[in-house]
């Protein structure tokens, strides 16, 4: 393993670690952790003589380099075509030493000499029954990223640490990266253009050939489809207690104005039913998208673009979709014609995600984010100090493109391994349902 020990922790990686996060990591070994985030990045480089303080302080880099502030993760299938050098680590390191690649194990996130576009972190994780067999490829990249026209902050470049999974066993592989503004179109440019280059690296090293992902469309209408019914389910429970008693007055009333087929009587009522249904959802929004422990998530928003309705056309920014309460007035029966989102943004619950630990990290992370924006270029759009409410929900923006899906977490600075694990296995699992 090729690892050189470092005197310091670079600017760039600096700027990827909140405060608190630094003072988690003193506490955890028993140091003193208190004071400001200098006076503890100062504290951690004294110790870097430690071999044993040093050899976990480059495993805890990986981990926020891993997660963390990289919360923008573009997911992408790719070609079976290209499993005959990724599954094999000989092919694998062969490719890495062709393309002038370290192709042994390292970890160089505290090195501050790069240049753009250096591979400053590899790990080859070999299968336990066939080591000759790659399982996952991790990588990380160092990509320095011009600013947008309309960037107003004083930096004249982004230094980003581009984070790579490449699973072999499931044919797929994620970069995450870290947005840079809270302007949604910009920042997605940003990302984008990041996105096709480190792309275009792994093609050239490893022949890797993206798949097509328009189907994730259809994967989304069914994330949808499941996670609304669940929201529903209480409302729907309110009509049922009086279903008899509906259709007993439908079973009169429509025989009353020439309306006595039996099968059109059952349509009739079902519908009235739906409507009430839909009725006390929009007069009770809240209590609809509400934290609620027993669900994974809601729907928040939705995008489409096969609609010709007003209603449903696609608007440019972050807000180009349609809220609950626009669904229910009119296009749901539409939605369930066509089976296909192009667009889902999605409250998850975290109660159903993340253990009480981890859950106890995130909602402390409330309590710092301010002072360490302050310090910061981010401007958020909102106060970070939520309401307890709001603390227990993770939101996402789901978006479909030809060759990638892009997971953009929402509202929160830092999201830690636990809560991108979960949600990526949640769409994974979809994705097979929908399969």
């Amino acid at each position: 393993m090729r690892n050189i020990k470092h005197e310091q922790i670079p600017e760039g990686i600096d700027d990827y670690i909140f405060k608190y996060r630094y003072s988690n990591h003193l506490k955890a070994h028993g140091y003193r952790y208190s004071g400001n985030k200098q006076q503890l990045v100062e504290r951690i480089e004294n110790m870097f003589n430690d071999d044993i303080f040093y050899n976990s302080f480059l495993e805890f880099v990986k981990l926020e380099i891993s997660n963390g502030k990289n919360r923008q993760i573009f997911f992408s299938r790719f070609e079976i075509s290209g499993l005959a050098i990724l599954k094999d680590v000989t092919t694998v390191k062969n490719n890495l030493r062709a393309n002038e690649l370290p192709s042994d194990n390292f970890n160089d996130l505290l090195r501050d000499d790069l240049e753009d576009g250096s591979l400053i972190y590899l790990n080859i994780l070999s299968n336990s029954e066939e080591p000759s067999k790659t399982e996952k490829i991790e990588l990380c990249f160092y990509k320095e990223v011009e600013p947008t026209e309309d960037y107003t902050g004083d930096k004249d470049k982004f230094t980003d640490y581009i984070w790579v999974e490449i699973n072999t066993n499931e044919q797929y592989v994620i970069v995450k990266v870290k947005p840079h503004t809270q302007q949604y179109v910009s920042n997605y440019h940003t990302s984008k253009k990041t996105y096709e280059y480190i792309l275009e690296r792994l093609k050239t090293i490893f022949s890797l050939k993206r798949s097509n992902m328009i189907y994730f469309k259809e994967v989304f209408y069914k994330m949808f489809k499941e996670f609304t019914e669940a929201a529903e389910e209480p409302f729907r429970q309110i009509v049922n207690q009086k279903r008899e008693e509906i259709f007993r007055f439908q079973d009169t009333f429509l025989p009353s104005v020439g309306i006595s087929s039996d099968s059109d009587i059952n349509d009739i009522t079902n519908r009235y039913m739906r409507l009430i249904e839909r009725n006390l959802i929009i007069n009770d929004i809240h209590n609809y998208l509400r934290y609620h422990i027993d669900r994974a998530g809601v729907i928040d928003r939705i995008s489409l673009t096969d609609l010709s309705g007003a209603s449903a056309n696609v608007l440019s920014g972050d807000s180009d979709g349609l809220d609950v309460a626009n669904i229910y007035f009119d296009i749901r029966e539409t939605i369930d014609e066509i089976k296909k989102l192009d667009k889902v943004w999605i409250k998850w619950f975290s109660g159903q995600i993340i253990s009480s630990s981890a859950l106890q990290v995130q909602q402390q992370l409330e309590l710092f984010e301010v002072e360490e924006l302050e310090e910061s270029e981010e401007e958020p759009e909102q106060s970070t100090l939520l309401e307890d409410e709001e603390s227990n929900t993770i939101i996402t923006r789901l978006e479909v493109n030809k060759d990638y899906v892009v997971i953009n977490f929402l509202k929160k600075y830092w999201i830690s391994k636990e809560v991108q694990d979960y949600v990526l296995s949640i769409i994974k699992e979809f994705e097979e349902k929908t399969s």
